[in-house]
């Protein structure tokens, strides 16, 4: 540490601030001086040493705790979200073609036809739905087989347009949507 006897600069900051720096540095001394006569000047020391410590933690080492709590934290709180949950589970792939059809004013609807994908052979029925509504006479369409077309004939109430969606029932008993889309039901014809 430097000593009084080295060579100090002196610079007055504010009108009650004085700074007193040595020349080579590691010491600072910062004056507060106080008025309380106007002929005398009363000061007040606060003592600072400018030299470097390695008491601290760098700031490279800092950040690298920082993103190393967070990572921490995003787990915790993922794995406490995945909990509550229940895990994502999986779905089933199906592939499907849905054709509108009109025979007449009695048989409207759509033909059906599985075109295959991994869960296809594990596809027990299928549920229509327009807008919510059932759309299939039947209510569920059942024993479907890989690359055989089935007429889907609509209920009397099911509206004529809007998003049609299939749901698959499989064997273990899982649904999933298999087909959702724009759909409408052409104009019928006499035969």
């Amino acid at each position: 540490m430097s000593d009084f006897g080295q060579i100090f600069i002196i610079v007055v900051l504010f009108q009650n601030w004085i700074v007193i720096v040595s020349l080579p540095g590691f010491f600072t001394m910062i004056y507060y001086s106080i008025s309380l006569y106007p002929d005398y000047v009363i000061l007040l020391f606060i003592m600072k040493s400018v030299a470097k410590k390695n008491d601290a933690v760098s700031p490279v080492i800092g950040t690298i705790l920082l993103v190393a709590i967070t990572v921490v934290l995003v787990a915790i709180v993922a794995a406490v979200v995945m909990g509550m949950v229940g895990g994502v589970g999986q779905s089933k792939t199906v592939g499907v073609t849905v054709t509108p059809s009109s025979v007449n004013t009695s048989h409207t609807g759509f033909i059906l036809t599985v075109t295959g994908g991994p869960d296809a052979g594990s596809l027990s029925n299928v549920t229509a739905y327009m807008e919510g509504v059932t759309f299939a006479e039947s209510g569920v369409v059942k024993n479907m087989s890989v690359g055989v077309p089935t007429f889907v004939q609509a209920t009397a109430g099911a509206p004529k347009s809007g998003t049609l969606t299939l749901t698959g029932t499989f064997n273990d008993g899982s649904k999933y949507v298999i087909y959702q889309n724009q759909f409408s039901i052409p104009a019928t014809t006499t035969t």
